[in-house]
């Protein structure tokens, strides 16, 4: 229980800060999942010896989904003015590194297959 305003000011700072962090993951799984949406052809994944682009609009998708579905009620919860000190971040953690991987792994060798052999 919060038993001092020091506290509640405390507790305030923390929930906003996870509240940023969920946001932040989700936006970052959000552009994963719009790149591979909009930006890329199937072949581009198989010329890049990557997974197939049905596989990764899966599993961004699933990965936006998550954390939109969690970041919104943490947003809520802390706009109303309650505590948003629990639950989410181990799912935000996974998410946010499936979703880093594609940013970081998938999309430069399929960005750099879009450009065809020229890019060699």
């Amino acid at each position: 229980m919060i038993s001092s305003p020091f506290h509640f000011l405390i507790a305030q700072v923390v929930s906003w800060s996870n509240v940023a962090v969920l946001v932040f993951v989700a936006v970052i799984c959000s552009l994963a999942f719009i790149h591979c949406l909009t930006r890329t052809k199937a072949v581009q994944f198989e010329r890049a010896f990557k997974r197939t682009r049905n596989f990764w609009l899966a599993v961004t998708g699933a990965c936006s989904a998550v954390t939109v579905l969690s970041a919104v009620p943490a947003l809520m919860a802390a706009v109303s003015g309650g505590l948003n000190l629990g639950g989410g971040y181990f799912i935000a953690l996974l998410t946010a590194t499936v979703c880093g991987v594609y940013l970081v792994d998938v999309k430069p060798a399929v960005d750099v297959e879009s450009q065809g052999p020229s890019a060699w």
